[in-house]
């Protein structure tokens, strides 16, 4: 006889790693659409622009992130996804640090 989906689950969940998979995509998941939902907020709202521009700036953003992936996964395959996950910024990796602020008051 064939498990319930309950029984499957709570055997699924008694894997720690599993477990810790799971909440960090939950986590991960709600984040970025908070993320988003505020985003849009701001556009909106703080800086002006109308829904569409919005709309526009998110689906762009989303599409530069989609091409970013599948270019970090050619990397991988070409060279070590070790060496390019350890790789420094003066080295060629495309992070580069932020800048410290210099005012101790916020912009606006």
């Amino acid at each position: 006889m064939k498990p319930r989906i309950r029984e499957r689950l709570a055997q699924s969940f008694a894997d720690p790693v599993l477990r810790a998979l799971v909440t960090v995509t939950a986590v991960s998941r709600i984040g970025r659409e908070v993320f988003l939902t505020v985003t849009v907020l701001f556009f909106t709202l703080i800086i002006g622009v109308s829904a569409g521009e919005a709309a526009v700036v998110l689906a762009v953003s989303s599409a530069c992130g989609v091409l970013a992936s599948f270019l970090g996964g050619w990397l991988a395959d070409r060279s070590s996804a070790r060496r390019l996950a350890s790789s420094r910024p003066s080295e060629g990796c495309f992070w580069r640090p932020m800048p410290s602020p210099t005012r101790s008051s916020p912009p606006w």
